[in-house]
């Protein structure tokens, strides 16, 4: 249910307790008249929040698939999604892992296993930061 402070005037952006703004609002489920999510998008376009210039790639990457329904799209896609947001905290964490996992939301162990996997482990760093 919607209460009164959830409404944000069109053209107006909803500040999030995170400090970032969102011209779409929290809710993914608002729908577009015709029903569509995509078209919700498209009204936004002058927006550049990160949410809908990863849209706006998704969509050109389906695109050029000409026709061809995409195939795994979460395992091809997240590494993609993943690797900048863990390169990012480490610069702002100073290569300190530790750090970095604490501003991602993740145990240290955790960030650990996912450089690993996403080959992102240099021989040279230390393992123990």
């Amino acid at each position: 249910m919607r209460r009164d402070a959830d409404i944000v005037p069109e053209g107006e952006s909803k500040s999030r307790p995170d400090g970032l703004h969102s011209p779409l609002g929290e809710s993914t489920d608002d729908l577009h008249p015709d029903g569509s999510i995509a078209s919700r998008f498209e009204l936004h376009a002058e927006s550049s929040s990160l949410e809908a210039m990863v849209y706006e790639r998704l969509k050109a990457y389906t695109s050029s698939l000409q026709g061809h329904l995409p195939e795994d799209m979460y395992r091809l896609i997240m590494p993609q999604l993943e690797r900048p947001l863990i390169k990012v905290a480490l610069e702002l964490a100073g290569g300190e892992k530790k750090r970095a996992a604490e501003m991602l939301g993740i145990h240290r162990n955790t960030l650990r296993t996912r450089l690993r996997e996403l080959g992102l482990v240099s021989h040279d760093t230390n393992e123990g930061r």
